[in-house]
């Protein structure tokens, strides 16, 4: 059996994680086995409470759907289509979640997108309030939602909804979840959780950009709006004529770069050419002297075979027979 544990990346899937860990005890697994960041060493899989599960999304869901066991599984996936297994769901303010993603992609994923790229949900697992809405709308027969803002604080409300809703028994509340524990263990993915400090960063970059696109979802989950200062037509297209600056200035910068790459690689290969060249020639003085060493060594030979040096042998081994040979 498995109980999802859904969020948008960067919504507070993890913490959840280390509460079921640190309140009930619970390991739990990730979807896609964190190979790259918490499941990759011991200590941060222990801080989280993850356990690796060692197979293919694919496979692992095939395994655990059909144990008897239950299995907790972090997803950043949308529901899937046709199952009915329960989830709790976790939600985040998206002015505080869009920007602490951005944040995690310039460190992990490959591609560092723009924080208006990740608002727009031009990323991976797409737009913030989109897949809220696809979690908190699917047709599940059990769901729990909860706030990021109550499981970090360890609400005794919150473990008592948990408990309720999983049907076990916590072993005890500790003071924290051990976040500190976990920012010096992994810096780079626990960047410190405060909310105030993503959404001042939210609201000094693209407040109208974020309203425009999930302001209705922000009301949904009684969030506020972003800090539009002024006109917000007027201040949304001066938020997306900068990101298009941005953007047109990143490819020049690119191409700047791909321009200065081919350029070394051309110096490459013309360096790598000329060192043949110096090969080839090396090769035909080594073969020179190849065939120069073949000629005297026939040359010896011969003179070996010649009837001067036969003689010459023959009065060596006189001279020595007679003790005239001089020896040094």
């Amino acid at each position: 059996m498995i109980v999802w544990l859904a969020s948008y990346p960067r919504s507070g899937n993890t913490a959840l994680r280390m509460l079921l860990n640190r309140v009930f005890g619970l390991e739990t697994f990730s979807l896609y086995d964190d190979r790259t960041d918490i499941g990759e060493s011991e200590e941060r899989a222990r801080l989280v409470g993850h356990r690796s599960h060692g197979a293919t999304a694919e496979e692992f869901v095939a395994q655990a759907a059909a144990s008897d066991q239950t299995h907790y599984v972090k997803t950043h996936d949308l529901p899937p289509a046709g199952q009915d297994w329960p989830a709790i769901v976790v939600v985040r303010d998206g002015r505080s979640s869009t920007v602490s993603y951005w944040h995690y992609r310039q460190r992990f994923g490959g591609t560092a997108p723009s924080l208006e790229e990740v608002v727009a949900g031009d990323v991976m697992f797409g737009s913030w309030s989109a897949h809220v809405a696809a979690w908190l709308d699917a047709p599940l027969s059990r769901r729990l939602v909860l706030r990021y803002e109550e499981i970090a604080t360890l609400q005794p409300e919150t473990v008592a909804r948990i408990a309720e809703f999983l049907g076990v028994e916590p072993k005890g509340i500790p003071a924290d979840l051990g976040f500190e524990a976990a920012r010096k263990a992994f810096p780079e993915f626990f960047r410190g959780g405060d909310d105030s400090k993503n959404i001042a960063e939210l609201n000094a970059a693209c407040p109208a950009l974020f309203d425009a696109l999930h302001a209705r979802m922000q009301e949904r989950l009684g969030y506020p709006s972003a800090a539009v200062q002024g006109d917000p037509g007027v201040a949304l297209a001066a938020e997306i004529a900068r990101a298009l600056q941005l953007r047109r200035q990143q490819t020049a910068d690119s191409m700047a770069e791909a321009h200065a790459l081919r350029a070394e690689a051309g110096a490459l290969r013309a360096e790598a050419g000329a060192l043949r060249g110096e090969i080839a020639a090396l090769g035909g003085r080594i073969a020179a002297l190849t065939a120069r060493t073949a000629e005297q060594a026939m040359e010896i030979e011969g003179m070996r075979n010649s009837p001067f040096w036969k003689l010459r042998d023959a009065t060596i081994r006189a001279l020595g027979a007679t003790g005239l040979r001089r020896r040094g």
